[in-house]
């Protein structure tokens, strides 16, 4: 009887040393957000997260590729981590073998592949002309020198990664294209002939593949200016920018400089050519033209729509004018305005103390009806690089979406859910916010 109690009493012991002495395990319960944006801080909870022996993140749906997070602090029932550099919208936080994993969309910039400074790089040349939608966009080099080396005409598809130069277009210099579909649309080239120099407006219908000259201008019809940008309403409506400031309407084949489309702009709105520095045409046809320059303190906007033409005078101190479909912004010191009629009217909507006109702070873009953005400048010892920002009340209260370091993307050109700009010596897409 003794040996049985004895056999007992040291199973006893035994179970209960065992249960003791077995490993704690983590636990995962949840994950802040499930949608991020690079350089963001989660923060996953649960039991025992200081146990954890390994986090990372896959690209699951792009090249199932792993990457290494950057741990801010951990304790027993929290970890938080900063999203890293990232190639894909769509990635999967894994938290070990035992534990759950999480799928995450990406949003704001994601670059579409690592930094280089090789020297056949071509992101290095290029500039954006025109993002055609959420797939398509159009490039062309940021100099005529740089057309050896990347063609004249680029045309990005398959979700802007999949680059073709388009072969008539190979070794010309192309000043401009305007796309209504991702075939439709006008082409113009420069071209020099002795000493003859022609614009070529050329149309298109299938994205530039081939091509039919419906036009070729003297320089002389633009004062022997160089065209900077050309803008079309229509197929047969467009308007011409040139680098001295001046401003011509396309109607047909039919090309004239806008004071005399509009004679009214320079005897009753004080139009100068030279003097305005941007023509602006937005989505319903109104155009505006306005001088963007920061030395220029109260901005004498001029808007014409359907022949009617009116002014607005900002603030003192306007600056970057931008708009998306009927809304528009402009800030002066620490306030914001807002137009929700294109630019037929204005007024203050907040005040931001940390923005003034000799502030840091810049518009970029709006890039919704409650989105947009803005970046600032930062200095290191040896080059410029900038932070983003995002709002989605209108400027009150702003939230980081973008921090690298060293990383200055560019203005961003933007489409329904997605946006284009170049960095440093690499393109970014820009995923609107997940509201």
């Amino acid at each position: 009887m003794k040996f049985k109690y004895s056999l007992l009493l040291s199973a006893i012991l035994f179970f209960n040393c065992t249960k003791d002495d077995v490993e704690e395990k983590a636990t995962i319960v949840s994950i802040s957000s499930k949608n991020t944006f690079i350089s963001d801080t989660l923060t996953i909870k649960g039991q025992n997260i200081n146990l954890l022996s390994s986090i990372s993140i896959e690209q699951y749906k792009k090249d199932n590729s792993f990457h290494k997070i950057s741990i801010v602090s951990r304790t027993k029932n929290e970890l938080k981590f900063v999203i890293p550099e990232l190639y894909d919208k769509s990635i999967r936080i894994h938290t070990g073998l035992d534990n759950p994993t999480f799928d995450l969309e990406v949003h704001g910039y994601i670059p579409f592949s690592r930094r280089t400074y090789e020297d056949d790089n071509p992101f290095r040349y290029l500039k954006i002309t025109q993002l055609v939608d959420d797939e398509v966009a159009f490039f062309i080099p940021e100099s005529p020198y740089f057309i050896p080396i990347v063609g004249g005409l680029i045309r990005f598809t398959d979700n802007f990664e999949k680059p073709e130069v388009l072969t008539f277009f190979k070794n010309m210099e192309v000043v401009d294209c305007h796309f209504f579909t991702k075939d439709k649309g006008w082409i113009v080239v420069f071209t020099t002939l002795g000493y003859v120099e022609n614009y070529n407006f050329y149309y298109t219908e299938d994205g530039g593949k081939t091509v039919t000259l419906k036009n070729s201008v003297p320089i002389n019809k633009f004062k022997n200016n160089r065209i900077s940008s050309v803008t079309y309403v229509d197929e047969n409506l467009g308007y011409i920018s040139t680098y001295g400031f001046g401003y011509y309407r396309i109607k047909g084949t039919e090309i004239e400089n806008i004071e005399t489309v509009y004679p009214e702009l320079t005897t009753k709105f004080n139009y100068a050519e030279g003097e305005f520095g941007n023509l602006e045409i937005l989505d319903n046809g109104v155009i505006l033209i306005y001088n963007s320059s920061d030395y220029v303190n109260n901005k004498n906007i001029i808007r014409i729509e359907n022949n009617t033409i009116t002014n607005f005078e900002t603030e003192n101190g306007a600056q970057n004018i931008t708009f998306f479909k009927n809304k528009g912004f402009y800030h002066t010191n620490n306030k914001i305005f807002e137009s929700n009629d294109y630019g037929l009217s204005w007024n203050q909507i907040t005040t931001s103390s940390d923005w003034s006109s000799n502030s840091e702070y810049q518009f970029l873009k709006i890039i919704d009806t409650n989105q947009f953005l803005r970046r600032r400048y930062y200095q290191t010892n040896t080059m410029n690089y900038a932070k983003y920002e995002v709002s989605f009340d209108g400027g009150k209260t702003w939230k980081k979406c973008f921090d690298l370091p060293y990383e200055n993307v560019r203005f961003l050109d933007f489409n329904e859910n997605y946006g284009l700009t170049i960095g440093d010596r690499r393109y970014f897409k820009f995923r609107k916010f997940h509201n």
